[in-house]
């Protein structure tokens, strides 16, 4: 425990106004400076955070919503090369127009009723949240 307290003071005291005194083996003793560096670790994480927000790529986000249409399977994992070269958005643009598919998900009623368009609608209404898997609508 004081090689632990040791080295958190060892970090504090480089902190200005922080540590007014040399090194206490009895605030040592009572885990005073691991406490103190880990306080002042979580508020620079924090505001680091709070200055820098999480924003998914284009990619990514092309990625989760050809999965959640039923494009890509949950067994498709998610290729930085392929995001490098701008697949994911590629597809999704190919899929959108040539089905007419929203981002939401929702998607205009298809002509025609072959069994990949029937496969189609209900992979769009899965995905929008119409119906549950593996239960008919309005069961």
């Amino acid at each position: 425990m004081p090689d632990r307290e040791r080295a958190a003071w060892e970090m504090l005291r480089w902190v200005p106004y922080s540590l007014p005194t040399e090194f206490d083996p009895a605030l040592a003793i009572e885990g005073h400076y691991s406490r103190m560096q880990d306080h002042r670790s979580s508020k620079a994480l924090d505001a680091w955070d709070a200055a820098h927000p999480h924003e998914q790529s284009p990619e990514l986000q092309a990625f989760h919503t050809l999965q959640a249409i039923g494009q890509l399977s949950e067994h498709d994992y998610y290729s930085p090369e392929r995001a490098k070269r701008g697949e994911y958005t590629a597809q999704f643009k190919r899929i959108t127009t040539a089905n007419d598919i929203s981002i939401s998900g929702g998607s205009e009623r298809p002509q025609g009723s072959s069994p990949s368009d029937r496969r189609q609608r209900s992979r769009c209404r899965l995905a929008s949240g119409y119906a549950e898997s593996g239960r008919p609508p309005g069961r």
